[in-house]
């Protein structure tokens, strides 16, 4: 299983283009959550209209993604700075709860 700060680290592989700063340093990582093979990662963009924004979802995946003992999901929720919107991208193969009728 992967910790925390290993997961941090793996995202200061995240580079924002414009600014060549990595979003860990840049303050955009807001929370990292493991539990067991699966990792949850909460971002923002520096801007609203930031174009990049469907590849730093890849990228997240990606860097994560080489982590051992991440195996199962990557998830991220991406936090919208101007609509305050919470937009959640499923990486992977969906829990068992998530498939679970309600």
């Amino acid at each position: 299983m992967a910790t925390v700060d290993e997961v941090t680290d793996a995202l200061r592989e995240v580079i924002d283009p414009e600014l060549g700063l990595d979003f860990v340093e840049l303050g955009l990582i807001y929370e990292v959550a493991v539990d067991g093979g699966s990792v949850l990662v909460t971002y923002t963009l520096t801007s609203p209209g930031c174009p990049i924004g469907p590849q730093v979802s890849e990228q997240i995946e990606e860097f994560v993604m080489e982590l051992d003992g991440v195996d199962e999901d990557v998830l991220t929720d991406r936090i919208g700075s101007l609509s305050g919107k919470v937009a959640v991208i499923r990486v992977g193969a969906p829990t068992s709860a998530e498939l679970a009728p309600t």
